[in-house]
């Protein structure tokens, strides 16, 4: 986009973004995807790796109005570049949880979550699973196998975290009809690893579950 390269987007003050940004609604006719994309990453991805503090308010109040129009491109030129780059930190991934629990409709939701999943996992992310678990986001039989997958095999990496615990809790207790016979044995396993004090309540709702 030639705006982006005329436009010196990581001066501006985060009240003209949202400026900006509004008008960017009235525009017709809509950006293009990639044009979005390439927008989003030059506007808020060097704002949100310069974060020394939480972000204001204002700044979700922008994301918020972009994603409006524009969700796709922020999972995609914003939220994954995020989860990508190792230098991502507890303030980055804090912002993906308010933009999880305020800006995003459920089919980006279940695209952010298939994100989170190709990724390393720090203490940090886990936080990521965890809100969109809250969210109740949609996931199709071969991505929750994926997840309980991907929990067994970090159950040592974590076996004393908290959020690690408090996400296995949520998965066995707000996702318990998508538990199978297969998942059974691995979680048991997985979970005999655990070194908090929710062990035995995570042991408890495990054997609740009646599956097939």
């Amino acid at each position: 986009m030639e705006l982006c390269s005329l436009l010196q987007f990581s001066e501006l003050s985060e009240q003209a973004v949202l400026q900006f940004c509004t008008r960017l609604q009235a525009l017709e006719p809509d950006l293009s995807f990639s044009s979005a994309r390439i927008l989003t990453t030059r506007l808020f991805l060097p704002r949100v790796f310069s974060l020394t503090e939480p972000a204001s308010r204002l700044l979700i109040s922008t994301l918020t109005l972009f994603c409006s129009k524009y969700a796709g491109s922020i999972c995609c030129g914003l939220i994954n570049p995020i989860l990508q780059a190792p230098e991502r930190g507890p303030l980055q991934v804090e912002l993906i949880c308010r933009m999880v629990e305020e800006c995003l409709e459920p089919e980006h939701l279940t695209l952010i979550f298939r994100q989170v999943l190709e990724v390393s996992w720090s203490e940090e992310d886990i936080s990521v699973l965890h809100a969109l678990l809250e969210k109740k986001v949609v996931l199709t039989p071969d991505l929750f196998d994926l997840l309980i997958r991907h929990l067994c095999q970090r159950a040592p990496e974590f076996a004393k975290s908290m959020k690690y615990a408090k996400l296995m809790l949520t998965v066995l207790t707000k996702y318990q009809h998508y538990i199978t016979a297969a998942h059974w044995s691995p979680l048991a396993s997985a979970l005999t690893l655990n070194d908090t004090f929710l062990k035995k309540s995570l042991q408890a709702a495990l054997k609740r579950l009646s599956v097939a």
